[in-house]
């Protein structure tokens, strides 16, 4: 669904936005996190988008899901509808907001190419 969401909304294609786990340049970085909205729930996503938006070169490596098998889920089946009406809202809000940081964007990817050819 979130794949969807971010497809749909952002014109990029990316497999696992929510991925916890990813390796990053510090200066590709930097310039991304000041993008990302103080009170949002799944910055990872908006790091994923803005990574992908600005350019950067990215390599997705698929994981297979396992089911739990010990313990339980952090997130109750009661909440989850809560969790994804929030998320979906600031993607959209966020999305809004976008044209004004196109211009950011578009600067960060100048900045990268000029970078990769000197």
């Amino acid at each position: 669904m979130l794949k969807n969401i971010i497809r749909f909304s952002f014109k990029v294609s990316i497999e696992d936005a929510n991925i916890p786990f990813r390796l990053m340049r510090q200066d590709k970085l930097k310039n991304i996190i000041p993008m990302i909205p103080a009170n949002c729930f799944c910055p990872n996503v908006f790091i994923s988008i803005l990574a992908n938006k600005s350019g950067n070169d990215y390599l997705e490596i698929p994981v297979t899901h396992q089911a739990r098998q010990t313990g339980t889920a952090s997130i109750s089946i009661q909440n989850i509808f809560k969790i994804i009406t929030l998320c979906t809202y600031q993607l959209f809000q966020f999305r809004v907001g976008m044209s004004s940081k196109a211009k950011v964007l578009n600067d960060i990817q100048v900045d990268y190419s000029r970078k990769k050819v000197a």
